[in-house]
């Protein structure tokens, strides 16, 4: 929670999580870019976790790559 307010604070970004049953026959990925895109979370990090297929994806805005690095996004994953 600390680290989605401080990412808000200084960059108006967020972190959000869609957890979903199944991702149907859509490729996690494609599904998460099109959830990031629906949510319009232009400034942020998206987690989708499909519980059906025990799988998760991550979608990151390009405007925060410099606070949330891909190790600080294998950090979130883990």
């Amino acid at each position: 929670a600390s680290s989605n307010k401080t990412l808000f604070a200084t960059r108006g970004a967020r972190i959000g999580v869609c957890i979903v049953d199944s991702t149907g026959d859509e490729d996690i990925a494609a599904y998460a870019r099109n959830v990031f895109t629906d949510w319009n979370m232009s400034d942020g990090v998206l987690l989708v976790i499909d519980r059906g297929n025990k799988n998760y994806f991550a979608v990151q805005s390009v405007d925060i790559d410099d606070i949330v690095t891909d190790t600080v996004l294998k950090e979130i994953l883990s």
